[in-house]
């Protein structure tokens, strides 16, 4: 596999405050996230008109247009994070995305260019349409607008703006619309459907599903006299004159549905179970069953003309099926990990492992920051590894997920065995798994019934030959979150933070009461205390001896109004020298805290999601921290040292240094230094030979410089000497101001866009 570069942009010093106190904030580190398909999580896809290229999108900042034949990515759309819903002009001429937070943005999709963005959505946008004939679009979130889709302002509004609609969708003569309309709480609702008038906005007809608990989609048939609704615990037709169920799909009741779909013929309908796609014809109840994965699939797509259907997951991979027959088109996946999940350094400092998303453990060089290799575990199973740990030696690496404990020679990335198969695969809780100190025993957890109830049990295997030797019974139920690991000396195991077994007995040495769930836990360096983060927003801190609490740190700030699970605390990690604790968890920062004292130090900056994996090197010169957005950063964390890692520092590989080996595609990598003042430089990656220009933006979407490269060959354009170089002067050679510009690559087909700091 062909080994990438990894790229800096300086650590800029700003201020951030917290606790009443400023603190240090610092922006950017060494990205070692693949910089091409990283389209993270996949939360929403749609087709193009003509079926060719379909466009996905999720956590990440991007929107991803892949050839829906070959699996290439063509384009990344940029200009936002956090995409819901994505629809297409009915000419594939314009994408349109609903984001998170209410943007709506508009691309052109030859170009790549952001043609519009717009505010008057307060909240989420949960979905987007077109009509027939491209005059106009919808967008659902806080009420439904209906937009001027030339002028890109929207025309009115429909529905009440006080209550959250969703799976919007639009009869095929516009005449109507049908949507969702959510009561309640997030894990609570009660949910109506209304049938509106396009014209006029009148309601026209309410419908209160009978087996759906919670709608997540809606589908006319083309002769607009039917709708289909599916959502949990049920799927359902009405007659759309008298909102009357039909019972045409009686025996799917109680199957939930994520996606149902009627396909133009209007005879058959497409349902989107939990693992498996049903093509149903409604005159003879005929059927056929396409098998997707063992893994739910995060989003859903069809084509216009009904021949295909797609599928994203977490993980960041597509299937595209057909759905005349129930056969594979395609399958594909981004280049990079999917939501970063776990992380960890060799004993020796020497190579850094992560698991990610995608069922994928990847390892980096550390002395170089060069990418190695990915160690796969199962293809289209799509299982995040949530665990990964090196052999004393390190010359193994293992990772384990919810199904398998895998373990991998490090040099030559050969996959040499699996432990548990003596239990059957996919029927056992491996997350997580664990080297002993001395490295001869691994530490897995065993989901099992006993005496008629459910249990954890802590299971040691020999590491040499994998063979179970002892099992420990926690005497707990099953928890998805459960966390564990050794004290330093290797003599106490602890799990869930709050047991803790005697590793040569088996028995229990002492037991911690949390008031609070616990989420992920570590020892200090010298085994005196250990940290615990919790799914309420703090961190506590404990002695290891007394097994008496210490302190409490509010690690993520409680948000009056939210629930407890925005603000979660994922990971936490000690510095080597024990004088750090760091935390991480939903928002996308990492606080660094005084170990002694709980006192804030300092916020790290890169993250768009929640971040699940933190690490330090074991020479403390480095801080790794993973995000489910895919991101993956090293940060500069040795102690008293704040100035930014030079690029000097970092060594390239050899053939992305020299041009070797061509990219495997078109890239736009982070400019560095960033912040800059005057001059920066815009590294790319060519897969062809292609003419190449950066246009370079200010904030207000002005062209501020254009740099044409001319027409290059293949390679990788990242050193001082070949990369694109900005002296921060506009078109006329005056100094540019101050402020946030937008570098933005066009060569061939591929477009990207990204964030620049000109800071004075």
């Amino acid at each position: 596999m062909r080994s990438t570069a990894l790229w800096i942009g300086a650590l800029a010093l700003l201020a951030a405050s917290a606790k009443g106190e400023d603190v240090p904030a610092y922006e950017d580190a060494i990205d070692l996230s693949r910089n091409i398909g990283n389209v993270g999580s996949i939360e929403s896809a749609a087709f193009s008109p003509d079926g060719k290229t379909l466009a996905t999108a999720g956590r990440g900042d991007s929107v991803a247009l892949w050839d829906a034949d070959a699996g290439r990515i063509l384009r990344q759309l940029t200009g936002h994070e956090k995409h819901i819903a994505l629809a297409y002009s009915p000419d594939g001429s314009e994408l349109a995305a609903g984001c998170s937070d209410g943007t709506v943005l508009i691309w052109d999709v030859e170009t790549g260019a952001l043609k519009a963005t717009r505010n008057e959505h307060q909240e989420r946008i949960n979905s987007m349409v077109y009509s027939p004939d491209g005059k106009t679009f919808l967008s659902a979130g806080d009420g439904i607008l209906i937009w001027d889709a030339e002028k890109k302002e929207p025309i009115k509004s429909v529905g009440e703006r006080t209550v959250t609609y969703r799976a919007l969708t639009l009869s095929s003569d516009s005449s109507m619309i049908a949507a969702a309309v959510i009561y309640g709480s997030y894990l609570n609702n009660a949910t109506v459907i209304e049938v509106r008038d396009v014209d006029s906005g009148a309601l026209k007809r309410r419908i209160d599903p009978a087996r759906i608990d919670n709608v997540f989609s809606l589908s006319f048939s083309p002769d607009g006299r039917t709708l289909a609704g599916g959502g949990f615990f049920g799927i359902e037709l009405w007659d759309v004159e008298t909102g009357d169920p039909i019972n045409a799909l009686e025996e799917y009741s109680r199957v939930g549905a994520w996606r149902v779909h009627f396909l133009p013929d209007g005879k058959r309908i497409a349902l989107f179970l939990a693992k498996s796609i049903v093509v149903r014809d409604l005159n003879t109840g005929e059927q056929f069953r396409v098998m997707s994965s063992e893994t739910i699939a995060s989003s859903e797509a069809v084509s216009l003309d009904g021949e295909r259907a797609a599928l994203g997951f977490n993980s960041s991979a597509v299937q595209i099926w057909n759905l005349n027959d129930g056969s594979l088109h395609a399958a594909f996946e981004s280049d990079n990990t999917g939501p970063i999940l776990s992380a960890v350094f060799s004993r020796d400092g020497k190579t850094l492992a992560v698991g990610g998303g995608d069922g994928g453990v990847r390892l980096w060089d550390v002395s170089t920051l060069r990418y190695l290799r990915r160690l796969w575990l199962a293809p289209y199973s799509y299982r995040g590894i949530q665990s990964v740990d090196f052999s004393k030696d390190g010359k193994t690496v293992l990772g384990a997920n919810y199904a398998d404990i895998a373990l991998w020679d490090v040099e030559t990335g050969q996959f040499k065995k699996a432990l548990g198969d003596e239990y059957g695969r996919h029927v056992r809780n491996f997350n997580p798994a664990v080297y002993s100190p001395d490295g001869e025993t691994i530490a897995s957890l065993l989901y099992a019934f006993i005496d008629g109830g459910s249990t954890m049990i802590i299971e040691l295997r020999d590491a040499d030959t994998g063979e179970a030797f002892k099992e420990i019974v926690t005497g707990k139920g099953w928890d998805s979150h459960s966390v564990m690991d050794y004290s330093p000396d290797g003599q106490t195991i602890a799990y869930d933070g709050s047991q803790f077994f005697d590793v040569e007995t088996g028995r229990l040495r002492a037991t911690v009461t949390h008031h609070e769930i616990p989420g992920c836990f570590a020892y200090s360096p010298d085994g005196k205390a250990f940290a615990v983060g919790h799914r309420e927003g703090t961190v506590t801190v404990w002695n290891a001896q007394t097994y008496k609490r210490i302190m409490k740190i509010q690690a993520q700030p409680a948000v009056q109004g939210k629930p407890s699970f925005v603000r979660y605390v994922n990971a936490v990690a000690y510095s080597p020298d024990g004088g750090t604790l760091a935390s991480g968890g939903v928002g996308g920062l990492v606080r660094l805290w005084e170990a002694e004292t709980g006192k804030l130090k300092a916020v790290l900056k890169g993250h768009t999601d929640s971040i699940y994996a933190l690490a330090y090197s074991p020479d403390g010169r480095y801080l790794v921290s993973g995000s489910y957005d895919g991101s993956l950063l090293l940060w500069n964390a040795r102690q008293g040292e704040q100035t930014p890692i030079q690029w000097a520092d970092i060594r390239l590989p050899e053939e992305a240094a020299d041009g070797g080996n061509a990219p495997a595609a078109p890239a736009l990598l982070p400019n560095y230094p960033n912040p800059f003042n005057p001059e920066t430089w815009i590294p790319f990656d060519l897969a062809e030979t292609s003419p190449v220009r950066i246009s370079i933006y200010n904030e207000a979407g002005e062209l501020t410089r254009e740099l044409n490269l001319g027409t290059l060959p293949p390679g990788a354009y990242r050193s001082r000497q070949k990369a694109a170089y900005w002296d921060g002067r506009n078109a006329l050679g005056e100094r540019a101001a101050s402020g946030i510009y937008f570098a933005r690559i066009q060569t061939g087909m591929f477009t990207a866009q990204r964030r620049m700091l000109l800071l004075k």
